[in-house]
C-alpha cells in the first residue's frame, strides 16, 4: 500500500512536468527503439523514474537478454542522467499496463484516475512494475 501512494504522489507531482520531460523522454524511446535486438518500446518516465517495456526480437540465450537489459539501462542513464531509477522489462503484460498509462496520459486523465483504473484493469501487473522499479 505504502508503495501505491508513492507512485500516486510521484504521478500526481510529474504530471505538470511532463512536458519539459518530453524531449528527455522522446530521446529514450528512440535510444531504445534504435538498438538492434528491440522490435517494439514504450517508455514512461516521470521524476527520477524511467519504466521502459520492450519487445525484442533475436534474443535466446539469458546471458543475452540480461547483456540487453545493462545496455539499455547504460544507455539511458548515459542520455538523461536525471532518470536515478530506471527499469527494463519485456514481461508481455507489463508492457501493455505501461502503453495503457502513456496512452490515458496522452488522454489528459489525471493521476488519480489513471492509478484506479490501472489498479482495477492490471492488478497483478502494476504491482510488478512498483516492485521492479523500487517505487
Amino acid at each position: 500500500m505504502k508503495k501505491l501512494l508513492v507512485l500516486l504522489l510521484c504521478l500526481c507531482f510529474c504530471l505538470p512536468n511532463i512536458a519539459k520531460a518530453c524531449d528527455k523522454k522522446d530521446n529514450v524511446s528512440f535510444f531504445v527503439s534504435s538498438h538492434q535486438y528491440t522490435a517494439d518500446a514504450t517508455v514512461l518516465a516521470f521524476g527520477k523514474y524511467c519504466i521502459v517495456g520492450v519487445r525484442t526480437k533475436g534474443i535466446l540465450l539469458k546471458s543475452q537478454a540480461q547483456k540487453y537489459f545493462d545496455d539499455i539501462k547504460q544507455g539511458i542513464k548515459t542520455i538523461a542522467p536525471e532518470y536515478t531509477q530506471i527499469y527494463v522489462t519485456n514481461d508481455l503484460q507489463e508492457v501493455v499496463v505501461i502503453k495503457d498509462v502513456n496512452k490515458k496520459i496522452n488522454e489528459g486523465m489525471g493521476a488519480l484516475q489513471i492509478y484506479n483504473y490501472v489498479k482495477q484493469k492490471y492488478p497483478n501487473a502494476i504491482d510488478k512494475i512498483i516492485s521492479g522499479a523500487n517505487i
